[in-house]
């Protein structure tokens, strides 16, 4: 698997953690300083930083969600790599399903800098930038 490839299977497989309710597969993902920012017109919101502060904020989220969302990435585009890091920008699509009926709930742009090791790859930051409001 070329570098490449495997940045973007820990991103998918960060979002299929997102997807599942999977606290240990996100926590696998992701470096233990990382950072989450999304930007909805123009104001920015956050989780608290960390793996940890990342991590509660979603399964705070988890206990009042009531659909099955899917997110889906296309159009990865590596903009800089290094030997310790990486950028790669996906565009986002997501979907959601509730009483068998499937809606879309949002389109934006990731731009994702992973850390590199001997380890493998980690999510270090995440920026969402929403094309339009969401619920």
């Amino acid at each position: 698997m070329s570098r490449v490839e495997s940045l973007c299977q820990v991103m998918s497989r960060f979002l299929l953690g997102v997807d599942e309710q999977d606290a240990e597969l996100v926590r696998a993902t992701l470096a233990e300083d990382a950072e989450n920012v999304m930007f909805l017109e123009g104001r920015k919101t956050s989780p608290p930083p960390g793996r940890e502060g990342i991590v509660g904020y979603l399964e705070a989220f988890w206990r009042t969600q009531s659909d099955q969302r899917r997110h889906v990435l296309s159009n990865a585009i590596v903009e800089s790599e290094s030997p310790t890091g990486a950028v790669v920008s996906f565009y986002l699509t997501l979907y959601a399903t509730k009483d068998r009926k499937l809606r879309p709930v949002a389109t934006g742009k990731y731009r994702v800098r992973f850390t590199l090791s001997d380890g493998g790859a980690r999510i270090q930051n995440v920026e969402l930038v929403l094309d339009g409001p969401f619920d």
